[in-house]
């Protein structure tokens, strides 16, 4: 059996991983929340961002009950977000 995981449904899962993560430490779920990743995380990183963002729209109050998670802001370095962009300076370099 193949199972198909979309960056869709890993964005879902992500954020319902956070929601029980600060479940779990309520503690945390008062600090600001800042994601970060590189490379292959240009893929997660805006897509949990985007996932967050509509579930927080969703809530009706910022509180971890209504599922709403204090995102600050996200940062993506040297991000792979598509291989025929990215590759451009690779293909180049070998050109000439």
């Amino acid at each position: 059996m193949r199972l198909w995981v979309s960056d869709a449904r890993a964005a879902r899962d992500m954020r319902q991983f956070l929601l029980a993560f600060m479940a779990r430490f309520p503690h945390l779920a008062e600090r600001q929340l800042f994601l970060s990743g590189e490379s292959y995380a240009g893929h997660y990183i805006p897509g949990l961002a985007w996932e967050i963002i509509k579930g927080n729209r969703a809530a009706t109050k910022p509180s971890l009950e209504e599922g709403w998670l204090p995102l600050k802001g996200l940062a993506v370095g040297n991000a792979w977000t598509d291989a025929a962009v990215d590759n451009l300076g690779g293909t180049a370099r070998g050109v000439g």
